[in-house]
């Protein structure tokens, strides 16, 4: 599953195009809903699908503004049965001003004005790849790839693991 913005979505057209030309003529189908996209080779068993987020976690208006919310993935669910998640979202985390989506933080029930936008990015990963001890659990995906900001190298294993189960 390819889990992110425009670039996820790259990616996901390629490998999927990759895929239908290694397997032509084998039982392919194609589904969409609200929340996802997919590529079904049926003769296969393999699924690639494509989840649109920014910023994995939830961004929620409350009374007082908007609120990325690092304890929320409303949509976890959809991620609970894949096999191999690749996040793609590092690029918006980043934005300042008019082109950040919220107005408040909110990190284990604290609402904050900001906060170091590495700690956050790096909390939505481990939700995202752990899933929050209230709703579910991920038990099945064997590996994960987050794509990391190059200048942050010193936080290298924050943002780029490879997890094999």
């Amino acid at each position: 599953m390819f889990v992110g913005d425009s670039i996820s979505l790259n990616q996901w057209q390629s490998l999927t195009c990759l895929l239908y030309t290694a397997v032509y003529g084998s039982n392919v189908t194609q589904k969409s809903d609200a929340s996802n996209s997919a590529v079904i080779f049926q003769d296969y068993g393999v699924s690639v699908i494509y989840f649109p987020s920014h910023y994995l976690v939830d961004i929620q208006m409350e009374e007082f503004g908007r609120v990325l919310k690092l304890n929320s993935l409303k949509n976890g669910d959809t991620w609970k049965q894949v096999d191999v998640l690749i996040f793609n979202t590092w690029l918006w985390w980043y934005r300042r001003g008019p082109k950040q989506p919220w107005d408040y933080v909110e990190d284990d029930g604290i609402i904050l004005e900001d906060m170091d936008r590495m700690v956050a990015f790096h909390k939505a990963l481990i939700l995202g790849r752990n899933g929050s001890k209230q709703k579910w659990i991920i038990t099945k995906p064997k590996c994960s790839f987050e794509e990391c900001p190059l200048h942050t190298t010193s936080k290298l294993d924050s943002c780029m693991i490879i997890n094999k189960n």
